[in-house]
């Protein structure tokens, strides 16, 4: 399924949400949050919006929003 700019804001809005009020979370429960919710069809899309606020890898769109550490959970920047 193709995303529109304004849902990916959207759904990016929602992990960051999510992460302010939980601190850190894996991957997958946050792609079943987005699921679950109706936003996402898959996790595909979850992981790919994450991985877009990391500058830990190259789909890095030049805003840091994410990090991943070593232990495979998923926080906001500092």
């Amino acid at each position: 399924m193709e995303y529109t700019k304004q849902q990916i804001q959207e759904m990016q809005a929602k992990i960051i949400d999510i992460l302010e009020e939980n601190g850190e979370m894996r991957f997958g429960k946050l792609a079943k949050m987005l699921i679950h919710s109706g936003m996402a069809e898959s996790s595909f899309i979850v992981q790919k919006i994450l991985k877009r606020g990391c500058t830990e890898y190259k789909e890095f769109d030049g805003n840091e929003l994410f990090v991943t550490p070593k232990t495979g959970f998923w926080k906001l920047v500092d």
